[in-house]
């Protein structure tokens, strides 16, 4: 690759691990917000869709 890539501190991020486990209170609140945000995608592409399904050019 070379240098002065916008990705090349990005993908050591991905590398790191977390040195402790998660309580079952925080991954609930992951899964809650996790969830959440599919249904929002979910909703907005089903919109979208809708809205051009029958548009002409």
């Amino acid at each position: 690759m070379s240098e002065g890539l916008p990705n090349d501190g990005f993908s050591e991020m991905f590398k790191r691990q977390v040195d402790y486990d998660m309580t079952d209170t925080a991954k609930g609140k992951v899964r809650y917000i996790g969830g959440y945000v599919v249904a929002k995608l979910i909703h907005q592409t089903n919109s979208t869709v809708q809205q051009n399904a029958f548009k002409s050019a």
